[in-house]
């Protein structure tokens, strides 16, 4: 293979899913090695658009959105498309074949997140910092070497804001959970950490880490080597990382004292102030909210979407009654001493 490889008088493309089967000495005698990577969202929906149309199949703008929502390759959308094709040109089918496909490679991953009561909006989100103000500098300024930490209540719109950043930017975003990270096998979640911010680096795309707190624990409290080796690989990418990334937490207290100084912008997001609550009712269930929403604390965006859901399934569109679901949400946090509305 090595003399092969090496004295081959005709041009020749070798093709390989696993490169590192290859082993060092071929890949040497190589003159270019290209890596095809998973595409960004915008060009997967381009490329379900195209497809779709080759297929003759009618796919709604929705479904399109779906599709690009998979972290799949070409080949699996074009595979979906071919199903739904065969059964009846049936469009909720192509999403359901490119799923499963992706469960057998990449084994069980999360379907995608429900959507919210309200689209993400910086003005609904309330922090330390202007956070409208603070995406168009970041936007504006050119710079792709930024850092987030994110850190504050659960559902105050922590990774909300990263990807709406990301988006003003004009970037992709890859986004990885601890669980996408952490390996069971000594020097794995080195392995992946790195993978992901080379992933990240790769497509030029803003990387966002969500619960970080899981990666970045104080090294202090360690009881084992390997906790003090992934937090390292950490600290080492935040360093040298030239593309944005955001890390978001809800304990920001336990990270390590070194993570602090690889965060260009550290911000906090707080409960909603009434007027946002305010306003995020009348979006959320278009009426006018009773005066005691305002009242309501620690209230977040987070709280909306769920009461959304709840009350379009039980059928509630009482203004009165949205409210009571809301200042149950509020009562059920730890550490509430939020009075019940009424009697």
């Amino acid at each position: 293979m090595n003399r092969l490889v090496e004295s081959a008088q005709a041009p020749t493309i070798w093709i390989t899913n696993h490169p590192d089967c290859l082993g060092p000495a071929v890949l040497r005698r190589m003159l270019v090695a290209v890596k095809f990577g998973k595409p960004g969202r915008e060009v997967r929906r381009r490329l379900a658009q195209r497809i779709a149309a080759r297929r003759k199949l009618k796919l709604s703008p929705a479904m399109i959105d779906e599709l690009a929502d998979l972290n799949v390759s070409p080949a699996i959308i074009d595979g979906a498309a071919r199903v739904a094709k065969l059964i009846g040109g049936r469009q909720d089918l192509t999403q359901v074949a490119a799923r499963s496909v992706m469960q057998v490679l990449d084994g069980a991953s999360p379907p995608p997140a429900l959507k919210g009561a309200i689209p993400f909006d910086p003005v609904l989100s309330s922090a330390d910092q202007d956070l409208v103000q603070l995406a168009n500098r970041v936007s504006a300024c050119g710079e792709l070497a930024v850092s987030f930490c994110l850190h504050g209540l659960p559902g105050t719109g922590k990774s909300g804001f990263a990807r709406y950043v990301a988006e003003r930017m004009g970037l992709d975003v890859v986004e990885k959970r601890a669980s996408d990270l952490l390996s069971m096998w000594v020097g794995g979640t080195e392995k992946q950490i790195a993978e992901a911010f080379q992933e990240a680096a790769d497509r030029r795309a803003m990387l966002i880490i969500d619960e970080a707190d899981s990666l970045l624990r104080d090294r202090a409290g360690a009881r084992a080597a390997w906790e003090v080796s992934q937090v390292n690989e950490m600290l080492a990418w935040m360093e040298r990382h030239r593309f944005p990334f955001a890390c978001t937490t809800n304990l920001m207290d336990s990270l390590d004292p070194a993570t602090l100084r690889r965060f260009l912008f550290k911000v906090r997001f707080l409960p909603m102030s009434p007027v946002q609550a305010v306003t995020a009712f009348r979006r959320a269930f278009g009426v006018e909210p009773p005066a005691e929403v305002g009242l309501l604390s620690p209230l977040t965006p987070g709280d909306f979407a769920v009461v959304a859901r709840k009350a379009r399934l039980l059928g509630v569109r009482a203004p009165n009654m949205i409210a009571d679901m809301l200042a149950a949400e509020v009562t059920a946090k730890p550490g509430s001493t939020q009075r019940k509305i009424g009697f």
